[in-house]
């Protein structure tokens, strides 16, 4: 779903489970413990995303997880005994 073209676009909860591949409790748990956006009341029994809340959190998890992938390679780089220092290239 393109949310460039329509930014407020708002989403059931199928298409939130695809694009987290959260099964629906760990969905609920984590707006619980409020590492998830909240739902909106669409109707009475009827609840929705705003595509570009859930599209937001997919990205930060994304960058989040880049982010440590360089911290733990620039680790790597990095000797991590006198032995290692002194050996050449």
């Amino acid at each position: 779903m393109d949310t460039q073209a329509h930014p407020d676009t708002l989403i059931r909860v199928r298409q939130v489970l695809e694009r987290t591949s959260f099964s629906r409790s760990a969905l609920y748990r984590e707006i619980t413990a409020g590492r998830f956006p909240c739902q909106v009341k669409i109707g009475r029994q009827a609840v929705a995303w705003s595509a570009r809340d859930v599209d937001a959190w997919i990205q930060e998890r994304a960058d989040q997880a880049r982010q440590r992938r360089a911290a733990i390679l620039g680790r790597q780089d990095t000797p991590t005994t006198p032995a290692q220092q002194d050996s050449p290239g």
